[in-house]
């Protein structure tokens, strides 16, 4: 279908009230057939004069790229998986082809990469048909074997919803132009809110003072890390550069920079060599490089942080004695949520007097930037100020349809999930709404959501063909988390055929907590889940004393365990299952022998580390300990008489190390002793350091008096 003339003119006056004075940046809509769509972006691009500029300066999405005779629009053309190769970096336009799949993710970094007056066009089916379509990224937000049963994108009918209620998106279909309902697109002025003008080359007074906060971390006291966020486009990669440029000018110190990729921190050399530093002074080290080897450096700035492992910050900061770190935040790139939860609390712990800050005047753009506001309430970051909260009192599920015809539902469900789980992207949202085998529960009192949970459904007939592949660690299909793991662990094709439901998120308000909010919560979902004849309810969390408790609390086992901390968390895996039908109790047992016997032999090497309360809470979840039996109670006896040497009665601790009942009668420092040296078997001198002993006679000492006291309990 071509462009009719009456349209290429409409365009064109548009154009032409755009490039009269200076605009916001804004979302263009092109809804149509695919081609078409293409080739009026193409168009736009030509009437705007942008495809002479340098290449890079317009990135496509989701367009095959064409023979360069026919490319037309100078961009660069990227796939929507690539979308993080562009986090920090600037650019005029973005194409984003809707039918090559719409994934939230790339949606929201790529629209922070656009600058001031430049544009974000989607291209699209038209509106009807839109949700209906089954676009590429389906697959990645649909468990295996659901897919038949999708009918509708519920998130595509909340992006379209808000298209057509914003007044500053321009929608442009085959038969015309128009704005937000269908009257003519408001061109916005730039309106100039800056006052006492900072000192140049920064922007922004807020630009100015990380600047100042940066330089201070490199030249004042050792050990106060600098936390550096704001949302996209407010000017932090610059003002690392700008940092640095001056560190290296004026103080003559060596920065290492690093990031997710080297192509975050474009913006940040570029500002350095424009303020023609010595480009020695800069050098970006990738993550594992800098870890491994160890360069020396007079202060290391860590862009993007959100998006590297809590584990690696934690490591750099052990390391290095002035770190910044600078993140976005809204995006929650890979494990945003850690950083933002966890590594501040490790900073609060471990270095009190560290110093965060915020970047709020944008630099990219202007505020009040419609372009950015559009993508916020969409992704549910911000709620509209004119979005009533009057919510009625309920418990139990609620449809996509709900949510999305109820926004002040999603926007107080969704926003719990993002306070609470570090894994929470703007992908969540999509497969919130969008995928069959996920149900949202909520709890809603005095008008406001409290306590909200996903569960997603996994297991059943849908892996009847290939489960004996999944047993055997030959197939692993997309979803079903807990069927997998669990079929794998016992090497039993027809536990992947058992019916869960995987608790997959459930969060409570933080003024709401410890008042039983989860607990009511959780007993709805059980309920659900017996009507609906499941085999099991479970979880999957990172093993945390606290949250294991919690779990415990409401009737669900400890069942598995992983070997390698997450990245995102620095902690175990930990599977939590809750049997509803008798029949199953075969497999939970199983299942507890299993966890048992790993426990026991990575004690004192895979989990020496973990933390005795962690301990203590796996130990009182299993259902089944090794007898103390008459023999290594004599043993121990003869130890705690001083009678037996204590490197002869190491097996017999042990095994009393793994009674749930030994630790009813000990202190904390006691029960950490014992669990650190009799199952973890940590050196003297690392219990020594822990400050829980003094030297080996102290040792032996001290486990006596406990040895005592277990066996007079």
């Amino acid at each position: 279908m071509p462009v009719t003339t009456m349209l290429t003119q409409q365009i064109q006056n548009w154009v032409n009230r755009r490039l009269a004075h200076p605009c916001h940046r804004q979302l263009v809509v092109i809804s149509g057939e695919q081609s078409w769509a293409i080739e009026t972006a193409y168009l736009l691009i030509e009437q705007l004069g942008w495809n002479k500029e340098n290449t890079g300066s317009i990135v496509s999405v989701g367009i095959s790229h064409p023979d360069s005779d026919e490319d037309r629009s100078n961009a660069v053309h990227i796939s929507n998986k690539q979308y993080r190769q562009y986090l920090g970096q600037e650019t005029q336009c973005v194409i984003y082809n809707a039918w090559a799949g719409t994934r939230a993710n790339a949606l929201s970094a790529l629209s922070g990469t656009i600058k001031q007056s430049g544009l974000m066009i989607l291209l699209c089916p038209d509106f009807q048909s839109w949700g209906n379509y089954k676009d590429p990224e389906l697959k990645q937000r649909i468990s295996y074997g659901f897919e038949d049963n999708f009918q509708h994108s519920y998130f595509v009918q909340w992006l379209v919803q808000h298209i057509e209620q914003d007044p500053h998106c321009l929608v442009i279909t085959p038969i015309g132009i128009s704005g937000g309902q269908g009257q003519p697109a408001p061109l916005q002025n730039i309106l100039s809110t800056q006052k006492n003008a900072p000192q140049p080359p920064c922007i922004t007074n807020d630009q100015q003072q990380a600047v100042d906060a940066i330089i201070k971390v490199a030249t004042g006291h050792r050990n106060r890390p600098l936390i550096m966020q704001a949302d996209r486009g407010r000017g932090k990669s610059s003002a690392i550069g700008i940092a640095s440029a001056k560190l290296a000018s004026e103080n003559n110190k060596n920065i290492i920079l690093t990031a997710p990729t080297k192509s975050c921190c474009e913006q940040s050399f570029h500002w350095f060599e424009t303020l023609g530093a010595n480009t020695n002074a800069l050098n970006f080290w990738a993550v594992d490089a800098l870890i491994e080897q160890q360069p020396s450096a007079d202060l290391v700035i860590i862009d993007e942080a959100a998006a590297i492992p809590v584990e690696q910050l934690k490591q750099i900061c052990a390391l290095y004695k002035r770190v910044v770190f600078s993140s976005t935040i809204h995006g929650y790139e890979g494990s945003g949520r850690g950083f933002e939860i966890r590594f501040k609390q490790h900073l609060k712990q471990q270095f009190p007097e560290y110093r965060e800050i915020a970047l709020q005047a944008p630099i990219r753009w202007s505020e009040n930037d419609p372009l950015e506001q559009f993508w916020f309430q969409v992704l549910a970051y911000t709620q509209p100020d004119n979005s009533s909260s009057d919510l009625n009192d309920y418990i139990g599920m609620v449809t996509a349809q709900e949510l999305i015809n109820n926004p002040p539902l999603l926007y107080q469900s969704f926003s719990l999930l993002v306070n609470a789980h570090y894994q929470t992207s703007p992908d969540t949202i999509a497969s919130l709404l969008d995928s069959p085998d996920q149900h949202v529960f909520i709890s809603v009192k005095q008008g406001n959501v409290l306590a909200t949970a996903i569960v997603a459904l996994e297991g059943g007939s849908r892996l009847s063909d290939i489960a004996e592949h999944i047993a055997f660690g030959e197939r692993r299909p997309n979803g079903h988390l807990l069927a997998q793991k669990l079929s794998s662990t016992l090497n039993m094709s027809e536990v992947a055929t058992k019916r869960f439901a995987r608790i997959v998120r459930i969060a409570v308000q933080p003024a709401q907590q410890h008042q039983g909010l989860g607990t009511e919560l959780l007993t709805e979902i059980v309920q659900w889940a017996e009507k609906k004849e499941l085999d099991f309810v479970g979880a999957s969390f990172g093993a945390e004393p606290e949250l294991l408790q919690f779990w415990q609390k409401n009737h669900f086992q400890l069942v598995f365990l992983g070997l390698k901390k997450e990245t995102a968390t620095g902690e175990y895996n930990a599977l939590v299952l809750r049997s509803l039908h008798s029949e199953n109790e075969s497999i939970i047992a199983s299942l507890e022998n299993a966890l048992q016997r790993n426990i026991k032999f990575h004690l004192s090497n895979t989990y020496r580390h973990l933390s005795y309360p962690m301990v203590l809470s796996i130990l009182q979840s299993l259902l089944q300990i090794d007898d103390l039996d008459e023999t290594r109670k004599a043993e121990l006896e003869y130890f705690a008489s001083g009678k037996r040497p204590l490197s002869l009665s190491r097996e017999a601790l042990f095994v009393l190390a793994l009674q749930k009942n030994s630790y009813a009668n000990l202190n904390e420092s006691e029960k950490e002793l014992l669990v650190k040296y009799a199952l973890q078997q940590q050196a003297i001198n690392k219990l020594a350091s822990a400050s829980l002993i003094k030297g080996k006679k102290e040792l032996t000492t001290k486990i006596q008096e406990i040895v005592r006291k277990i066996l007079k309990y």
